[in-house]
């Protein structure tokens, strides 16, 4: 299995204890913030926007996402198995389970993408 990295960027948090749950909503306020503030027509989101969109992961029209909104919508995506996480190449799937964060921790949200056909 092959994949190349699509997004790239340090996630800030509040302590160095952290829930997986709140890895996962670091990382989808920092999305929605930087999309908010570009407002590009293609962006790499770890889950679709909740919002109507059309062709890959474009909105009809842009506009300001609610990242509390996206927040819930991507822990369900998470519960689904939709895309998983990865801290330093291990496997979490507990949303509660909490986690140390030290200098150059490694956490990789991985997306699963449906294959046509099969």
């Amino acid at each position: 299995m092959t994949g190349v990295v699509q997004n790239q960027f340090k996630l800030t948090v509040s302590s160095n204890k952290v829930k997986i749950k709140d890895l996962i909503k670091s990382r989808v306020f920092q999305e929605v913030e930087i999309y908010n503030q570009n407002k590009s027509v293609f962006f790499q989101e770890l889950t679709k926007f909740r919002k109507t969109s059309f062709g890959a992961n474009t909105l009809k029209e842009p506009e300001s996402v609610d990242a509390e909104e996206q927040y819930y919508f991507t822990l369900e995506s998470f519960q689904k198995n939709r895309f998983f996480l990865l801290v330093d190449n291990q496997q979490y799937s507990d949303l509660e389970e909490e986690i140390t964060i030290y200098q150059n921790i490694s956490v990789s949200f991985i997306r699963l993408i449906a294959l046509v056909g099969g």
